[in-house]
């Protein structure tokens, strides 16, 4: 009998893909995809959070908390408020007004000049304290430091009714007058003008009868000052 030939043995197809060798560009895509796999489910596992938050309803995102800034420190010196209101330091003509000199050392006036009856009581303008009361030049001087910082001096004095140290309301008696009298205002070493400051005496108006009834007596005055209506 004539020889058969053996029968070729089948083999897998799957066989040959994995025996033969990979190529080089066929590698580098396989680590391309798989590095992008990676990096894809990082990027998921850190933004998946968020969008959940984002999407769920009633969802409320806290914003930071920014650091508490220091509240200031409250200064002890409490903030000057400067009086708006003086009583007349007495009712005599202004023989020459304030004028604020150019310079420092220039000539001026640097407070109002009073033409009073010697003799005339002179009162303080406002409440403060006695830092001098003495004689300069051989003229009597009275200084009165206010709550507000600034200083009233009382100058060409016959006499003085007060001393160093002492504490004055407005109005109480500071001393009498010459023929001629100073009254200077100063914030600091900066001379300021009364003027606008002083307030002025009102008395109250009333009918004088004619038949012979007797006159009913006088009401205190009030000291009305400039946009602020009477103070007393």
């Amino acid at each position: 009998m004539p020889d058969h030939p053996a029968p070729a043995r089948e083999r897998s197809p799957l066989a040959a893909p994995l025996a033969a060798p990979l190529a080089p560009p066929l590698v580098a895509s396989l680590v391309a995809s798989l590095v992008a796999s990676l990096v894809a489910v990082i990027v998921a596992s850190l933004v998946a959070p968020i969008a959940v938050l984002a999407l769920t309803p009633g969802a409320v995102v806290a914003a930071p908390t920014p650091s508490p800034t220091p509240s200031p420190t409250p200064s002890a010196t409490p903030p000057r408020v400067p009086a708006r209101c003086l009583v007349p330091p007495l009712v005599a003509p202004v023989t020459d007004p304030f004028r604020m000199p150019p310079c420092r050392y220039c000539a001026g006036n640097r407070g109002i000049e009073y033409g009073p009856r010697p003799g005339q009581t002179v009162v303080a303008v406002a409440a403060g304290e006695v830092v001098f009361a003495g004689t300069v030049a051989r003229i009597r001087w009275v200084v009165v430091a206010h709550a507000d910082g600034r200083r009233a001096s009382y100058g060409h004095l016959a006499s003085l009714a007060v001393a160093l140290g002492d504490r004055v309301v407005a109005g109480r008696r500071i001393g009498t007058t010459t023929d001629r009298f100073h009254l200077g205002l100063r914030d600091g070493d900066d001379p300021v003008d009364p003027t606008p400051l002083l307030g002025r005496w009102r008395f109250p108006t009333r009918l004088v009868p004619v038949d012979g009834t007797p006159r009913r007596a006088v009401g205190p005055p009030r000291l009305v000052c400039a946009n602020q209506g009477a103070r007393r």
